[in-house]
């Protein structure tokens, strides 16, 4: 049976802003993990808020979405 680690307050906001954010771009899943060059599952675990993104792929995601690490981890705009 796996522990369950208590997700720091400021990244519960995550999933919602990544999805958001994806949405705005008319991306599916599919088409980001492509871009990303990961797993389509991995985007929607991060979505779902199963997953915290591994510091490669939160760069990328910053990258390809054009957004800053401030604003997808904890909410605050550029």
């Amino acid at each position: 049976m796996r522990t369950k680690v208590a997700v720091p307050k400021h990244l519960k906001g995550l999933p919602k802003r990544l999805k958001a954010l994806r949405l705005k771009r008319k991306l599916t899943q599919t088409e980001l993990a492509d871009i990303i060059g990961i797993p389509y599952f991995t985007i929607l675990r991060l979505e779902g808020g199963i997953n915290q993104p591994s510091y490669p792929i939160l760069l990328a995601l910053v990258r390809v979405l054009d957004t800053t690490t401030d604003y997808l981890l904890m909410g605050r705009k550029p």
